[in-house]
């Protein structure tokens, strides 16, 4: 699963000042796409064969296609509207423990603790900061070469 590292580093940046850290500016390590993109290349060369990769854009757009295609054509399991849909307040989830990643992990998943299902898909307008420039051209490459095997709304 990937997600345009642009709307990775504005939600990076968001955290960072919310928790007090505006000193902080948001890095590679955080973005983490050079992990993800030599994870795919690892798995690429396991399998002999492009990985599937899911752009989380994509999905969020289209859940009930996107889980579709996922289930019949790649995990050979049946589709369930029940998929579309969770409980509220995601307590039991192990969606939140997220390593070190859990001090932000009330934030980046607030939305989804206080949902019942997929929201529809806004895009979002806001002002790149300038500084963070040339991180976000690094992350693009990689970004971008890896969408290029986004197979799941392709079909």
């Amino acid at each position: 699963m990937i997600r345009n590292p642009k709307e990775v580093i504005i939600s990076y940046q968001k955290i960072l000042h919310k928790i007090a850290r505006k000193d902080k500016k948001v890095n590679q390590h955080d973005v983490g796409i050079h992990y993800l993109y030599k994870l795919f290349k690892e798995v690429e060369e396991i399998l002999g064969e492009t990985p599937l990769v899911i752009d989380s854009t994509d999905l969020i757009k289209n859940p009930t296609r996107g889980l579709k295609v996922l289930c019949n054509d790649y995990l050979g399991v049946t589709f369930s509207e029940k998929m579309l849909t969770w409980e509220l307040d995601l307590k039991n989830s192990n969606l939140l423990y997220t390593g070190d990643l859990s001090p932000y992990a009330k934030f980046w998943y607030s939305q989804v603790s206080n949902s019942e299902g997929f929201m529809p898909y806004k895009e979002k307008e806001v002002e790149f900061p300038e500084e963070l420039l040339p991180l976000l051209e690094g992350c693009l490459v990689l970004y971008q070469e890896m969408y290029q095997s986004c197979r799941l709304f392709n079909n």
